[in-house]
């Protein structure tokens, strides 16, 4: 992933938020590695696996720690998804925690030394195996781990095999003393986001998204500087998981993140968030940037491009099932073009297509008025007592 120098998205030198175990591997010929020291008759350089992307600084104490590029294997060590480290006056906010117990280690040091502050909590934002198993070296700093009740039930469900997985493909060294972690579930999105705000000495604001791309989809805001925390509801240059999403709940979460991403965010919480109209006090929001749980940060112009995918992908999906394609037949029938320079389209696509087209035909057969273009109650926005950015017609 390439840093913008810019004010908001400039890299942050290595020896801020560099993994304390990295290691260094010897050459025998050459320069001086980038972040390695010169041998005797050589260079030291360094490998992908060990030595992770510098952190790029979003804006003032907001940090991306980009995941590494690529499948989990011994050399990305599975550590491919997205940390995003919020520093406020008071202590730390963690934004997912890494794929192992020693990857949650190495976070934890790098964020040390780039703050004194504690971590105060951490919060998973889906159950992917990249995202969650750092989480208990948090937990056992005094941090708290959170996550939604639908994507705490899908981790229940699934991780037990996740952390199987994991041990094959990355090795049994790195998932040492790894295992699921017990988080608190977020019930009341309002409240919780009080309670982190007071905690850091920071504004943050969590979104509560319902079944958008997954059970318990949800989103963070930076207030101060606009930053919003995405989750896996938007594919920014990269095909994404499709398997949990439901259609309709999606694509009309993304037109609530859109409204959202323009929407005025008032900075500072004085009394009661959801007093008065939004728009009337709010200084404009500039800028906001987009960062999704994998791949680089994006924009507005992202949550619009993940919508023409999975219009694509369920619109051909629908064809497709009413020709009477059989599920074999279908993932290579149904190509999208405009998206095939995305990362991970020839892996992750064909993918997407199988579980649509097993979504959507057992949406098919469920009662009438809970198929597709009909809404559960999942699917819509909370009330305006939960989420200051669905008054006022935002």
């Amino acid at each position: 992933m390439t840093a913008v120098a810019e004010t908001s998205g400039r890299p942050v030198p290595p020896e801020a938020l560099e993994s304390p175990d990295a290691n260094r591997t010897t050459g025998t010929t050459g320069t001086t590695g980038t972040t390695g020291t010169t041998g005797t008759t050589g260079t030291t350089g360094t490998t992908a696996a060990n030595i992770p992307a510098p952190a790029i600084e979003l804006a003032s104490g907001v940090f991306l720690l980009p995941g590494a590029e690529g499948e989990a294997d011994p050399t990305t060590l599975g550590r491919t998804g997205n940390v995003v480290v919020i520093v406020g006056d008071r202590g730390v906010l963690v934004w997912n925690s890494g794929a192992s117990h020693r990857h949650g280690e190495a976070l934890l040091q790098r964020i040390a030394a780039r703050t004194p502050l504690p971590v105060r909590a951490v919060v998973l934002s889906q159950a992917a195996q990249d995202l969650v198993f750092g989480a208990t070296a948090f937990a056992e700093r005094g941090a708290r781990v959170m996550m939604s009740a639908g994507a705490r039930a899908t981790m229940r469900q699934r991780c037990p095999g996740c952390l199987v997985d994991l041990g094959q493909r990355v090795g049994a060294a790195e998932m040492a003393g790894s295992q699921l972690p017990d988080p608190e579930a977020l019930d009341d999105v309002a409240g919780a986001s009080t309670d982190l705000s007071a905690s850091i000495g920071r504004e943050i604001d969590l979104l509560d998204f319902g079944d958008a791309a997954a059970p318990g989809t949800i989103g963070l805001v930076d207030r101060g500087s606009g930053i919003v925390l995405t989750g896996p509801l938007v594919m920014v240059r990269r095909v994404g998981e499709a398997r949990d999403g439901d259609p309709d709940c999606w694509l009309a979460a993304l037109d609530r993140l859109s409204r959202i991403s323009a929407h005025p965010i008032r900075s500072g919480r004085t009394g009661s968030p959801h007093a008065g109209s939004p728009h009337a006090s709010f200084p404009p929001l500039a800028s906001p940037r987009l960062v999704p749980d994998h791949g680089a940060p994006g924009s507005r112009d992202d949550i619009a491009a993940t919508r023409a995918y999975l219009d694509g992908l369920y619109q051909g999906t629908r064809a497709a099932l009413a020709a009477g394609l059989s599920l074999a037949e279908a993932p290579a029938r149904i190509e999208l073009p405009a998206f095939r320079a995305w990362d991970h389209y020839a892996t992750t696509h064909h993918r997407n297509v199988h579980h649509a087209y097993l979504r959507l035909e057992r949406d098919v057969w469920l009662p009438p008025g809970s198929g597709p273009g009909q809404q559960s109650p999942a699917c819509r926005a909370p009330s305006p007592s939960r989420s200051v950015y669905d008054r006022g017609g935002a």
